[in-house]
């Protein structure tokens, strides 16, 4: 597992820290959950963001879980709901709220009056109402948009997952003034085969 840092330039934002955590899918791994709490101790972000399978459908035993939130819910924590969650939001609902987890459904919230955080379902595609042009505008998604066509809106960010790394679905990308960072995730689920290098990542504002 790895520590993934972007650094991405924004006078406004100087020094601001963002963790982009995805794919944990209740991840059964000591070392795995040691890295990321440990890093995010280290790292001191303003804020956490999660986009979505933090819990698994097939091992929904959510102990890591709340291992893992229990630990780090001294930072603001936002979260957009994957797949797998969608199959089992009633039953997590407490969890997020007990350890102060922001879910964010196709809304926006501004944050530290300098972000316009915008959190939406895979398959959302009205954001505009919920853009704010006055703000840097960070778009929470749990799979990969349609960059092309997201990047003619005033996005500044995008965030995403769920694709393990597979194919060319991972990393940074850059159209017009939109970035998109596709992380490659912490854990999988049953089909392992799919699964990729590990990694939790850091955005820092230079």
């Amino acid at each position: 597992m790895v520590l993934k840092k972007y650094k991405l330039e924004n006078n406004s934002l100087k020094g601001y820290k963002i963790i982009h955590l995805s794919d944990f899918h209740n991840s059964r791994s000591k070392h795995k959950l040691k890295f990321i709490i440990d890093n995010i101790n280290k790292i001191k972000p303003n804020i956490i963001v999660i986009t979505g399978d933090l819990f698994d459908y097939y091992f929904y035993n959510a102990n890591k879980v709340i291992d893992l939130l229990k630990n780090i819910n001294d930072i603001p924590i936002y979260m957009v709901l994957g797949n797998h969650e969608q199959r089992i939001k009633k039953d997590i609902m407490s969890i997020l709220k007990n350890n102060n987890v922001k879910l964010l459904n196709n809304e926006n919230l501004l944050i530290d009056n300098l972000i316009n955080i915008i959190g939406i379902n895979h398959n959302y595609n009205d954001i505009d109402n919920l853009i704010d042009d006055k703000y840097y505008n960070l778009l929470l998604t749990h799979k990969p948009v349609n960059f092309w066509q997201f990047s003619q809106k005033n996005i500044d960010l995008i965030l995403c997952g769920h694709t393990h790394g597979e194919s060319f679905s991972k990393g940074l990308y850059e159209e017009n003034n939109t970035t998109m960072i596709v992380s490659r995730g912490i854990s999988a689920t049953l089909f392992r085969i799919r699964f990729k290098t590990s990694e939790l990542v850091c955005i820092e504002f230079v």
